[in-house]
């Protein structure tokens, strides 16, 4: 009875130990190695090169982007609550509105409106591009895949109108 117990005890434990030694922690079925996760700012008027097509001579990077997201074909997240902005909104996303007196003809007197402030495009001047770089390892080549972009607008001085840095406006992911 002993033995029975100690030849079923040894047989479960080279049963385990033979399992453990034949599996891996991580089954990599891919060849691809993630190397590192990188970020690279780039200056819009410098991305010009990217957009060569003749309707698009005289928009910036930004501009193009913002008019893709209103017409649906991108989609932006607000950076700081990873929030869905709606396309119709987002040239007056977390812009601040005023109230103004406007002349209304019609009633031929001065009428109090609120006045929301739009994105400047020329106030855009960064992008940011979040990417990942893979190594292959059966060809040995380094690619790189970007994961999303991040459209950054200055940050002034309201009284003196000083650039103080940049802040994330949108973001698209890709």
């Amino acid at each position: 009875m002993q033995r029975s117990f100690r030849m079923k005890k040894n047989t479960t434990t080279l049963a385990l130990v033979i399992s453990v030694f034949c599996s891996y922690g991580q089954i990599n079925l891919s060849k691809e190695i993630l190397v590192r996760h990188d970020t690279t700012t780039l200056k819009a008027e410098e991305c010009l090169w990217l957009v060569h097509a003749p309707g698009n001579k005289n928009k910036s990077v930004p501009l193009l982007m913002l008019e893709a997201i209103q017409s649906g074909k991108l989609k932006a997240f607000d950076p700081q609550t990873n929030e869905l902005i709606p396309g119709n909104k987002i040239f007056t996303w977390h812009q601040s509105a005023d109230t103004a007196m406007v002349w209304d003809a019609k009633k031929d007197e001065n009428v109090i409106k609120g006045i929301q402030h739009k994105i400047n495009p020329e106030n855009l001047t960064r992008i940011r591009i979040y990417h990942d770089w893979f190594l292959n390892s059966s060809t040995g080549k380094i690619e790189s895949r970007i994961n999303m972009f991040e459209v950054m607008g200055e940050v002034r001085v309201p009284s003196t109108n000083d650039l103080i840095g940049f802040q994330p406006l949108f973001r698209i992911r890709y």
